[in-house]
């Protein structure tokens, strides 16, 4: 198809782009573009930017970049991206996450501003000024504004590539300040038995759970969600396929792992295969106590009478026990001390990458990196124990090699 345009004189110093772009092959209907410029008061020059602007509307069609005129916001985008990609493509937990980061922050700024406007100026600003905080929001870190920052790239890379309605996206202008280094806490190994002890004084079904998360590092929701039927005791391996989650207007609901890799088996620990049966026993005993009023979700933690567990008191249980032991850790802490003690014993960083379910081993080292300075030290004693052992065979006059 040829595309062809001219120009056509409306006012004293305003002119008509009219590109042609022939016939619609569906429709049949001509297909055309029309462009008003006003760019100057002299109108020779004004015809002259005039015919320029047409030809590189006429390229830039020919080559499939040509973005159409339009009246729609950031905002508009940023809606659109929500409804078309994130409800469709993200788990629920994750797009009502990001929900509340559009309406509480991106939208009272970003709603109003022309898309076709946009300029990096107003994202750098945007960070800037949710740094600095205001009387009605706290400044935010660097790890929140880089969550700022990934949410509306992404809107804008959708402005981008599906809806076509921007040539490029400002925010690949921007550089974000690198997220601050994790302040991981966990709990000393010597301390992990005597803060469960400490948390059955309280509520013996859920002190279960903190123990399955020492022995485990599986997340809240993996070990509320876990059933009998994904235990192995012949070979001790946990399966992990699915979770608890809470959702909007529908409360607290099973669904899949946080990422593909989280799809997993862990191995048991003895001790904890030996707790399971026991705690499996007690289960039964009282399913059989209360008969029909035992609710049989077949979960392996779960309340006296087989009900799910909160997945609110029992991070809130948690943090009443530690507060109370004077121990600055939180539930997902377990996760941390349970990587914490492997890494330091020697095992290497896939092997707890796996075990965790973390999508990559680059997360995994980085979050946990600080925690294996062990290797280092290893490294550098080879190192000692070659070189002795070279000094002293030249010290027993072996020949050099």
């Amino acid at each position: 198809m040829q595309i062809t345009g001219h120009l056509e004189k409306r006012y004293k110093s305003s002119w008509t782009i009219v590109i042609d772009m022939g016939r619609d092959p569906v429709t049949g209907e001509r297909k055309r573009i029309v462009k008003s410029v006003r760019l100057d008061k002299n109108d020779r020059k004004n015809k002259q930017l005039a015919e320029k602007e047409m030809y590189k509307m006429i390229q830039e069609l020919e080559n499939g970049v040509y973005v159409e005129p339009s009246e729609l916001t950031v905002g508009d985008i940023i809606e659109k991206w929500y409804e078309m990609y994130c409800e469709v493509e993200l788990e629920q937990t994750t797009y009502e996450n990001y929900r509340y980061v559009i309406d509480a922050h991106l939208l009272p700024y970003f709603s109003s501003i022309p898309i076709q406007q946009l300029k990096p100026y107003h994202i750098k600003e945007y960070l800037a000024k949710k740094k600095k905080g205001n009387d009605k929001r706290k400044p935010l870190g660097n790890r929140s504004l880089e969550y700022h920052y990934t949410l509306l790239n992404s809107a804008l890379e959708f402005a981008v590539k599906v809806l076509k309605i921007i040539k490029f996206n400002p925010c690949n202008e921007i550089t974000v300040p690198r997220p601050e280094k994790r302040n991981i806490k966990f709990l000393k190994p010597w301390e992990i038995d005597f803060f469960i002890e400490e948390a059955k004084k309280y509520n013996e079904d859920y002190a279960a759970v903190f123990m399955g998360a020492a022995h485990t590092g599986m997340r809240r929701g993996e070990l509320l969600a876990l059933t009998w039927d994904k235990l192995d005791f012949e070979k001790e391996i946990i399966y992990v396929n699915e979770s608890y989650a809470k959702f909007k207007g529908k409360g607290q609901q099973k669904k899949g792992t946080k990422t593909e890799k989280g799809i997993r088996y862990i191995p048991m620990t003895k001790e904890f295969a030996k707790f399971l049966r026991k705690h499996r026993k007690t289960q039964m005993n009282y399913m059989v106590l209360l008969g029909d009023d035992y609710h049989n979700n077949n979960l392996v933690f779960c309340k006296k009478n087989g009900e799910p567990l909160s997945l609110d008191y029992t991070s809130r249980l948690f943090s009443i026990v530690a507060e109370n032991l004077g121990l600055d850790v939180t539930l997902h802490g377990m996760r941390h001390t349970f990587a914490s003690i492997l890494l330091a014993n020697g095992v290497d960083v896939n092997t707890v990458q796996e075990i965790l379910g973390h999508e990559k081993p680059s997360y995994t080292y980085d979050l946990y990196s600080h925690l294996i300075p062990g290797k280092k030290k290893e490294a550098i004693r080879s190192f000692e124990a070659a070189l002795c052992e070279i000094r002293q065979r030249l010290g027993n006059g072996e020949q050099k090699k």
